[in-house]
């Protein structure tokens, strides 16, 4: 994206709050999926249970009860798959907007002496006070690790590697 950052963040935490609303509004055809499959379960059992029991000529509705049954549970189970399918989906989005901002929050360098936020690049040194970021700065060294980490350049071993090596040397 060409925007500046905060631009950026603000349109990822829209596409957050957009996708988790949407996975919300799933558990609708999800709840009626599974009250219509149940609903139609307990017809047809109902109609099984009691086809053998009736008295003459009561089991043409037996046999229509649970013919109704299934009917019901064909409706419904479409309706739950699709729910599922929906929810699995909005949630997924909202996880990779939340790791694209993740990417995003971890590449802003900050001063270790000053505190201060350091202009957006791939800077060795802080513009305030010229204090090394990478090299013998630990806090400057495991703020890189964790972008290399998140942005899928190193393995989970190999930044808990690092990670170790880094706060040994405090």
């Amino acid at each position: 994206m060409g925007l500046p950052k905060e631009a950026q963040e603000a349109y990822l935490q829209k596409k957050i709050s957009e996708s988790e609303k949407k996975d919300d509004k799933t558990i609708y055809p999800i709840a009626a999926g599974m009250l219509l499959v149940i609903f139609g379960f307990s017809f047809m059992v109902g109609g099984v249970v009691n086809n053998g029991n009736a008295p003459s000529g009561m089991n043409a509705s037996w046999n229509g009860m649970i013919i109704l049954g299934f009917l019901i549970m064909v409706l419904g189970a479409p309706l739950l798959v699709v729910g599922l399918i929906a929810s699995k989906y909005y949630s997924r989005k909202a996880k990779g907007y939340n790791s694209e901002l993740d990417k995003l929050a971890n590449t802003t360098l900050i001063c270790p002496n000053y505190q201060k936020t350091l202009p957006e690049g791939n800077a060795q040194f802080c513009v305030y006070c010229g204090k090394s970021l990478s090299e013998g700065d630990i806090a400057g060294r495991l703020q890189k690790l964790k972008a290399q980490f998140n942005s899928g350049a190193i393995s989970m071993d190999d930044y808990e590697k690092s990670k170790k090596e880094i706060l040994s040397q405090l």
